[in-house]
């Protein structure tokens, strides 16, 4: 028989992250660590859990402490990964799946989540007229947490269905936003068949 599916996520908290608690606040058989805790602490956690979940503020280079801007996880813990179902939302994930050839995953490029990151989008706004774009990045965060927790349930997981689905229903809604199109063109998934079954949740 097999083993039950277990999911973890790793999600240190900060205020301007908080939106991302809409994604996973639902799960089943889910391990929650919003401490930032030390890398001894969670390689060993990583290892036990089938799905990973890395969300917050990073690089190319990881995930970030956000008290200390140090890493949390890092390429240290490409070997860990490897072999995992994963969904890492943090700017310029994709380079940091890219560098440590990671498989089986749903991940962002640059992704942005507050107006301190607007010169991403476009470098000719000015740091007076970020206010004005406040609306519009705050209704982009909730519309893509909410969508994507929910189509990761409904799709059981499954990568490739979920990247299909958020393209479509983000990307719907990214019609009428400028910054939620920024986003959607920068999320990404790989697949590869050999991790499959890693996917099914066993009910």
């Amino acid at each position: 028989m097999l083993k039950q599916i277990k999911n973890l996520v790793i999600h240190p908290y900060d205020s301007t992250t908080i939106f991302l608690t809409s994604i996973y606040e639902s799960f089943p058989n889910t391990t929650i660590v919003s401490d930032c805790l030390s890398k001894e602490l969670l390689l060993p956690m990583i290892k036990s859990h089938n799905r990973i979940f890395l969300l917050g503020h990073g690089s190319s280079k990881g995930l970030f402490n956000p008290d200390t801007l140090e890493f949390l996880v890092d390429a240290t813990f490409s070997k860990a990964l490897k072999g995992k179902v994963g969904y890492y939302i943090f700017c310029h994930a994709d380079k940091f799946v890219s560098y440590n050839k990671l498989t089986n995953c749903f991940y962002s490029g640059m992704f942005i989540s507050e107006i301190m990151e607007l010169h991403e989008y476009d470098q000719e706004i000015l740091p007076e007229e970020y206010v004005n774009y406040a609306p519009m990045v705050e209704e982009s965060n909730i519309m893509f947490a909410t969508q994507l927790g929910k189509l990761i349930l409904e799709n059981d997981f499954q990568l490739d269905s979920v990247f299909r689905e958020i393209k479509k229903q983000y990307g719907n809604y990214a019609t009428k936003n400028e910054i939620a199109a920024y986003n959607c063109d920068r999320l990404y998934y790989n697949l590869k068949k050999y991790n499959y079954e890693l996917q099914k949740a066993i009910q």
